[in-house]
């Protein structure tokens, strides 16, 4: 997420780009693939305008396993029924399970 020297998000709509502090709508980019920092230094260095890259907390897009508490893809978990496991734990219990 991107964010402005007040603290307000960088987001879009149909009207184009603005800023806003309601975090749940901010654009969310991938600091690599989107050259962030490239784009932010470029930014500053022709506008003159600053701004940050705020990290998206892993536990906001990813999906905690209930058996090893590792943080995972949403696709690379499966719910059980009761809970998320990635796929090592999911193996694990189906072993469990077929001895049992």
């Amino acid at each position: 997420m991107i964010r402005n020297a007040q603290g307000s998000y960088l987001a879009q709509d149909e009207h184009g780009l603005f800023f806003t502090n309601n975090r749940s709508v901010a654009m969310v980019f991938y600091y690599r693939a989107d050259c962030v920092a490239e784009q932010l230094a470029e930014l500053h260095k022709t506008q003159g305008i600053a701004l940050a890259a705020e990290p998206v907390p892993p536990e906001e897009i990813y999906e905690r396993c209930d058996g090893c508490h590792d943080f995972f893809p949403p696709w690379m978990t499966y719910f059980d029924g009761t809970g998320f496991l990635c796929p090592d734990c999911r193996s694990r219990k189906s072993r469990r399970q077929a001895r049992g």
